[in-house]
Order: structure tokens, then sequence, then C-alpha cells
């Protein structure tokens, strides 16, 4: 532990890269609540989902948040929507989990 910061720091790597993950997916949900029509085509209930995954993935890890978006990719009808939640599970890294079984 850390005698600066008492503790307060995040020790483990893969939660280290869920917390930042995080921070950067506000910023694409932000972005998407703000776009304009015709910009994302996440649904609601995708973006919705994304949104509990990554804010549950602080604390289950970085395999859950691999299998819920590759769950999520899997049953998007849409060729942009599979591409949006790809690109928030490279931007969460999650696409390196042997958990991500969505195939190109």
């Amino acid at each position: 532990m850390c005698k600066k910061c008492k503790g307060k720091h995040l020790e483990n790597s893969a939660i280290k890269d869920v917390a930042v993950a995080l921070t950067a997916l506000e910023s694409v949900t932000w972005q998407h609540r703000h776009a304009l029509p015709g910009q994302s085509k996440m649904t609601k209930f995708q973006t919705r989902e994304v949104q509990k995954t990554l804010s549950h993935g602080a604390t289950l890890g970085l395999d859950y948040v691999a299998r819920s978006l590759s769950a999520l990719h899997r049953c998007a009808m849409s060729g942009k929507a599979k591409r949006e939640i790809a690109e928030a599970a490279i931007r969460v890294r999650a696409h390196l989990s042997a958990e991500w079984i969505v195939s190109y």
C-alpha cells in the first residue's frame, strides 16, 4: 500500500484498465446522448446496456465487460450498431480478453 494516498489508488492493473476505460466511455456516451439524429446507430437499450456493463465492470472485471459487450455485439441488428459496440470494446481494451468471442 502506498503511504502517500493511504491505499486509495488502484493497485490491480485490470481494475486500472477498467477505470481508464470508464472515463473514456463517459465521453463516448455523452457524445451519444448529445448526438444529432442519425449520428449514432445504437438503440437506447444498447446504449443503456453498454453504460451498465461499464459501470459494473469496475468491480466485476474486464472479463465481465468483454463477455457482456460481445453478447451485445452478436445481438445487434445493424452493422453500424455492431461497429459502435466493437469501438466501445476497443476503447476499454475488452477485445483483447479471451471472453471477447466475436469473430470478424
